[in-house]
């Protein structure tokens, strides 16, 4: 008597916990029969192609490209010492301009590299969590009818 009572408790709970997601995971299961199946690196592919963050940061190497050959264009000789007069100002400071241009340049090629790591690590957290969620339906699914069967057993008793 105890066990049939504990058997129905347990089925009350599991079914009242379960049988919502069950009706969903069966649903779910229907629609991803019919879905197409991502690899983790097909995954990550297909969010390098739509991540904002690397267009961005590729739309910034474009520009700072472009900057470091406007200031290159501005660069007359290499001046040889530090002259006071106008012309030496405004060599010096082209030479200036196209140093802090190479900077940014090669600070958005690294920024790139950056993106595209926190990309592929955002999606493979994702990854891993949809594999642990469906591992979680399917966990319940097979908890449920272990509960119906033993209530199955439980009545032919």
């Amino acid at each position: 008597m105890k066990k049939r009572m504990f058997i129905l408790l347990l089925l009350a709970l599991s079914t009242s916990s379960f049988s919502g997601s069950f009706v969903q995971a069966e649903g779910q299961q229907l629609a991803s029969n019919a879905s197409v199946k991502l690899t983790l690196s097909q995954a990550q592919q297909w969010a390098r192609s739509n991540s904002f963050s690397l267009k961005e940061a590729q739309q910034t190497i474009d520009r700072n490209r472009i900057n470091l050959k406007n200031a290159g264009k501005n660069l007359d000789f290499i001046p040889a010492g530090t002259g006071n007069g106008e012309e030496d100002a405004a060599s010096s400071s082209a030479w200036k301009g196209y140093a802090s241009s190479t900077v940014s340049y090669l600070e958005s090629k690294k920024q790139i590299e950056l993106a595209q790591d926190q990309t592929d690590y955002i999606t493979m957290k994702n990854y891993y969590d949809v594999l642990l969620a469906d591992n979680k339906v399917k966990s319940s699914e097979d908890a449920l009818s272990l509960a119906l069967l033993e209530e199955k057993a439980a009545e032919a008793n």
